[in-house]
């Protein structure tokens, strides 16, 4: 938003040239997100609290764990607050990339959303039955592969030919100026010019990927913090991805595969990390 309106604005006051640079929309995306997160971290927790919305322990969980009995709960909810509003002020809404990720957050944070109400309202300890939560992801995954797998890779592009079944090829990375990357295949690390073309299991493919991330950070959590802060180094790390593939010479001299608008993808990762910074805070021992 902040980019289309201070952005044209550049001829008249220089200083808005800032908004075309990436790094300078992502690293005032964090700051937002923390900043967010700070601020409305204690109403949310006074709010819990106040509505005696506490965590429900599993009794088969450890006896220690019995102790947090009570805790404010859905505190998901702040850092969904703390992501969305930052992206919709620093990203720009019309990349390809950055609305998968939306979607995929605010598509989550729903499933996460009726996991709490269940375990709160409705004083199930277990929550969202894990094959309702598998059936939830894996429905997004499948939507997921299949618009990524269709639509074109460059913008303006057509909708490239979708091979039935996995292929490997290989390519001259010495005579190549650009390494050009279809729908469906992937890079193998350590080896850049071999590509692996899933085909339509590319579709199945970003599924596992997606609910087997999302799964992990299920099984990560259970200490004060912990699941923060793995994921928020794990977003530092995707951010510098998605920044590197999405600039054509960084992803040259890397020999990765440039994606066209991709780098934006490094504004939402910047939030989620100031999001989770902010989270981290109150998500310390005790929680």
């Amino acid at each position: 938003m902040l980019y289309w309106i201070l952005y044209p604005l550049r001829e008249s006051v220089s200083i808005f040239n800032l908004f075309g640079y990436i790094t300078f929309r992502a690293a005032g995306a964090t700051v937002t997100a923390l900043i967010i997160a700070f601020a409305v971290g204690p109403f949310v927790i006074r709010f819990l609290r106040k509505h005696q919305i506490g965590q429900a322990v599993r009794d088969d969980g450890p006896q220690s764990h019995l102790k947090k009995e009570g805790t404010p709960t859905m505190g998901g909810l702040l850092i969904l607050m703390s992501v969305l509003i930052p992206v919709l002020l620093w990203g720009m809404l019309d990349n390809r990339s950055l609305i998968v990720v939306l979607i995929s957050t605010i598509w989550m944070g729903l499933i996460g959303l009726l996991d709490d109400y269940l375990k709160v309202v409705r004083h199930c300890s277990k929550g969202l039955v894990g094959r309702y939560k598998l059936a939830g992801q894996f429905t997004l995954g499948i939507a997921l592969g299949v618009w990524l797998c269709f639509s074109p890779v460059t913008p303006g592009g057509n909708a490239p030919d979708i091979n039935l079944l996995p292929s490997v090829r290989t390519i001259d990375l010495e005579s190549s100026e650009g390494i050009d990357i279809s729908s469906t295949e992937t890079t193998v690390p350590f080896f850049k010019d071999i590509r692996i073309d899933l085909g339509l299991f590319y579709i199945l493919f970003v599924a596992l990927v997606l609910a087997g991330t999302a799964n992990a950070v299920n099984l990560t959590d259970g200490l004060d913090g912990l699941a923060t802060g793995v994921s928020l180094i794990s977003i530092m790390t995707f951010g510098v991805m998605a920044y590197l593939l999405g600039h054509v010479n960084f992803s040259n001299y890397l020999q990765f595969s440039y994606l066209p608008g991709v780098g934006e993808v490094s504004i939402f990762a910047g939030a989620m990390a100031g999001a989770c910074l902010g989270f981290l805070w109150f998500n310390a021992p005790p929680a």
